[in-house]
């Protein structure tokens, strides 16, 4: 209270008018941290029961809803709750809950993520999808996981599968499918807002606001933004990473059997790494640069739903993804277009 007080009295002496908003994330800060406290905690997974566990509802599989125990195949969901209790930062983080995944850290912002066979950060085979949307480079098969950069609030469920189970969703699946889902923006009422920092990570924040226009349609809209310092070394490290997204998500109930999906966001941000090289102009012995990469994407999709009876429904989707990457060793400029029913 004494920092603010300060503050009302030096815009007192000069231009007071921009202290409104900073009464107003004060009392907002205060409103989310009353609600938190007040807001009672969910029940913990390891209270549930055997039977509870195995009518858990996942999708990836057979790309429709089904109970775990009738899925002929090996997989691991990782809960809202999991994700709530956990300490993750990022989606890498939260994918060391998932038994059978290998998941190491190269550097500050670098990872390397396989489900079986060889580990290395162009691991290939491993599908990874958000929301249906494939987000694996055909450059090498794999996933630069330093560009996937969401609210962690918002993700209903990580749906992992090891092994060549969810090839259904292609050849790229066969060592394995990650399926990040979302959640509802039914289920995303009201305003949160978080945010921390520290040495090692500077300073993150997010902002979400969700609403309900009629009983039907729900909106939601994001930001976050993060900047993680350099990892340590005794030698001296240059992987600091920063970025910054921004996105939305509207959910619209036309009748009890259609449901139409809007989505859409962009992020954009910079990695640091060190690159070796040979430039046989100058020398044939390696050479070794520090570099900012510089990358950048959004995507908007549409997904329509038609449920047409307890076993059985349709869906069409259809999304643009741009993917933009430039760093010394290669520069990207990629637009994908996707239509599936």
């Amino acid at each position: 209270m004494s920092n603010f007080s300060q503050r009302q009295v030096a815009c007192a002496d000069k231009a007071y008018w921009w202290c409104l908003p900073v009464f107003i994330l004060w009392i907002t800060l205060g409103n989310v941290a009353f609600a938190a406290q007040n807001t009672p905690l969910k029940r913990d997974l390891a209270d549930a029961s055997l039977e509870e566990l195995m009518n858990l509802k996942i999708s990836t599989v057979s790309r429709k809803p089904q109970t775990l125990k009738e899925t002929a195949a090996a997989v691991f969901v990782i809960t809202q709750e999991d994700i709530r209790r956990s300490s993750a930062n990022s989606i890498p983080e939260l994918l060391r809950m998932a038994p059978g995944l290998f998941v190491a850290r190269i550097d500050g912002n670098k990872w390397s993520i396989t489900s079986r066979g060889d580990s290395g950060r162009f691991a290939d085979d491993l599908l990874v999808m958000i929301d249906g949307r494939t987000v694996f480079s055909p450059l090498f098969a794999g996933t630069f996981w330093e560009t996937l950069d969401l609210p962690l609030e918002d993700i209903d469920r990580i749906e992992v599968i090891r092994g060549p189970s969810g090839t259904i969703w292609g050849a790229n699946a066969g060592n394995g499918a990650i399926h990040i889902i979302t959640k509802n923006a039914r289920e995303t009422k009201g305003t949160l807002v978080s945010g921390g920092g520290g040495s090692e990570e500077r300073g993150f924040a997010t902002v979400r606001h969700g609403v309900s226009i009629g009983e039907d349609f729900h909106l939601r809209i994001f930001a976050k933004g993060f900047s993680r310092d350099n990892s340590f070394s005794p030698i001296g490290a240059y992987d600091g990473w920063r970025m910054g997204t921004v996105g939305f998500r509207a959910d619209w109930d036309m009748n009890p059997t259609n449901l139409l999906t809007f989505q859409g966001q962009y992020q954009g941000g910079k990695a640091g790494q060190e690159t070796t090289y040979v430039n046989s102009i100058v020398s044939d012995s390696p050479m070794t640069r520090v570099e900012d990469v510089n990358m950048a994407g959004g995507h908007a999709l549409m997904r329509w739903q038609h449920n047409t009876g307890d076993r059985s429904n349709m869906a069409l989707q259809a999304y643009y993804d741009h993917t933009k990457r430039n760093e010394l060793s290669f520069n990207e400029s990629r637009h994908t277009v996707d239509v599936d029913f």
